[in-house]
């Protein structure tokens, strides 16, 4: 009888805990594979948990299985605290606490791709950029001012400094330079006397005065340029002649074939009073290059600036030599010319092409700096040549001998090259105004000079259309100018 009521017992408490453990194992407690997910409260505002992993996260690890079932439940959504509540064995579903409503912010929240105020993560990116890059030049002191604010701009407090809120700029100098030295070509000696050669085209030629204007603009936050520039100089002008005291002069240069409506060109160039020589060149240079920027460093500790330019350019030297007799016993000028002849040769070199060059500056001290610019150029020669021989009422020489007549005209085509550098000071007085003073040299090779192109048989009219083009040109000298940026 005790047997019989201890197996009952034992039947109906296994019954029982069978039963108990099948109805929580329903609401993911203890034996359960997986957390159950709890619905998503609509209509309020979530905190977040104050750790990383989300309720779906937890919902993926692997299920408690000790003795001690618990259940992360939150006591209030809201703040986020967890807390562990002590399973119970009822089979009553667990509910989830109503969420109480945040109070609205001052400033909105950002959603997914956006940064503070509502903005996008980039708007707000470039407006954090534009803060700092204003801090930066506040802090730098560097006089720079923003580019809403450019009507007035105040003087540099920062050695080498350049001005980034005017992007125009214009400079004018004044140039002091002369030519090297022209070739020789032979014109008198003493009638009967060969060996005492007395005058050549080596005219001295004298400094000249010449001016300078570059004008540009700077686009895209300073960063390139466009820049024109014209200069020029006074005409280099020389005069030379030569007579013999109670004697006459005569030319090596064979003119034997060579009259004028009859009268022998001879009678005029040798045996004659008094022999002259004239020259004049004439120059003109032309450049539009745009500009860019490769360093901008001025007012942040580092002494130098780079910009690299390149563009179209345009050489013209131009050169007449005139070559005079006088017929003896008679006066320049006298009936009309007519007791005088002339050898005129005029050639134009006109260059075009690109050019390629580098301006470097470098801080010396304070608002004083050492600049250097070279440029190297390729260009087309277009030469144009006009040679005639005249008496002095205009009568045009005609050759007895030889083939073609007075005056020749040819043109040519032909390679050249010209470098030029620049090494000055440039003084910075303000953010807008500069000085600038130094020394300028400039070669040209491939060109055409008057005095080669004079044969010793004046009459030789092929050689003389034949424009030769092997001399070359070196001019130098100073410069001294202002800047100004607006």
């Amino acid at each position: 009888m005790i047997n019989f009521k201890f197996w009952i017992a034992v039947s109906a408490l296994a019954i029982v805990s069978h039963t108990a453990s099948t109805s929580l194992a329903q609401y993911g407690l203890y034996g359960s594979p997986d957390v159950l997910r709890l619905p998503t409260p609509t209509g309020h505002n979530v905190g977040q948990p104050p750790y990383s992993q989300s309720l779906a996260t937890v919902s993926s690890q692997q299920p408690d299985v000790s003795p001690a079932s618990y259940r992360s439940v939150p006591n209030n959504v809201n703040d986020g605290q967890y807390a562990k509540n002590t399973v119970t064995p009822s089979i009553e579903p667990i509910r989830p606490i109503p969420a109480k409503p945040i109070p609205p912010r001052p400033v909105p929240l950002a959603q997914p791709g956006q940064g503070p105020q509502g903005k996008s993560l980039v708007e707000h990116m470039l407006t954090e950029s534009e803060r700092q890059k204003s801090a930066t030049k506040v802090q730098d002191d560097s006089g720079y001012i923003d580019d809403e604010s450019c009507d007035s701009c105040d003087p540099c407090s920062e050695p080498c400094c350049e001005t980034t809120c005017c992007p125009w700029y214009a400079s004018a100098a004044a140039l002091f330079m002369t030519r090297d030295q022209p070739n020789r070509l032979w014109t008198t000696y003493e009638t009967n006397n060969l060996p005492n050669q007395l005058m050549n085209t080596e005219i001295e030629m004298k400094w000249e005065a010449g001016g300078e204007i570059r004008f540009g603009r700077w686009f895209c936050c300073n960063t390139w340029a466009l820049e024109v520039g014209y200069w020029t100089l006074n005409p280099f002008e020389g005069t030379s002649s030569m007579s013999v005291d109670g004697g006459t002069v005569s030319t090596p240069l064979d003119v034997a074939d060579i009259n004028f409506a009859g009268v022998a060109a001879m009678g005029i160039f040798d045996s004659a009073a008094e022999h002259k020589l004239w020259r004049s060149d004439e120059i003109h240079n032309v450049e539009i290059n745009v500009v860019q920027k490769l360093t901008n460093l001025y007012g942040y500790s580092n002494p130098f600036d780079v910009n690299l330019f390149v563009g179209a350019r345009y050489f013209r030297f131009e050169e007449r030599l005139i070559f005079g007799s006088l017929d003896d016993g008679n006066t320049w000028g006298e009936d009309g010319g007519i007791h005088e002849a002339y050898l005129n040769d005029h050639v134009q070199n006109n260059l075009l092409g690109v050019q390629i060059g580098v301006t470097s500056k470098c801080c010396l001290w304070q608002s004083l700096s050492l600049m250097v610019t070279p440029r190297i150029g390729i260009f087309n020669n277009n030469v144009q040549h006009h040679f005639s021989v005249y008496r002095g009422d205009g009568t045009i020489g005609t050759c007895t001998a030889g083939t073609g007549s007075y005056p020749v005209h040819s043109t040519k085509n032909t390679f050249s090259a010209l470098a030029e550098v620049d090494l000055g000071i440039n003084w910075q007085v303000t953010q807008c105004w500069g000085a600038m003073i130094g020394y300028r040299l400039l070669a040209v090779s491939g060109i055409a000079l008057s005095d080669n192109q004079i044969p010793h048989y004046v009459v030789d009219i092929p050689e003389i259309a034949n424009t030769n083009t092997n001399a070359d040109l070196i001019l130098h000298g100073a410069y001294v100018g202002i800047t100004y940026n607006f």
